[in-house]
């Protein structure tokens, strides 16, 4: 269900994705994976505004940490996501 503001179409995609961020890191337990699916949107987001190029992951990354998530975290989390998409193993 959405929230007021997630209604109004001036919310825009970024502050819905970080929204998301917050709330399934509140919500801890199991969402690993919807953390990481939210990462990857962003990453994909950041990587869309800067030309499709690695630069846009790298000012993700800078963001992450400046809000207080761990970039290597991060990381795993979009990789372990990819995984269970893709239905591939996750390393250990």
């Amino acid at each position: 269900s959405e929230t007021p503001i997630e209604s109004d179409p001036l919310f825009d995609t970024e502050t819905r994705l970080w929204l998301s961020l917050d709330l399934a890191t509140q919500a801890c337990a199991g969402s690993r994976l919807k953390r990481g699916q939210v990462l990857f949107e962003l990453r994909c987001l950041y990587e869309d505004r800067h030309g499709g190029n690695r630069r846009g992951v790298s000012i993700l990354m800078a963001e992450l940490k400046q809000r207080g998530h761990s970039p290597r975290t991060a990381r795993e989390q979009i990789h372990d996501f990819i995984a269970a998409r893709d239905g591939t193993s996750v390393g250990v």
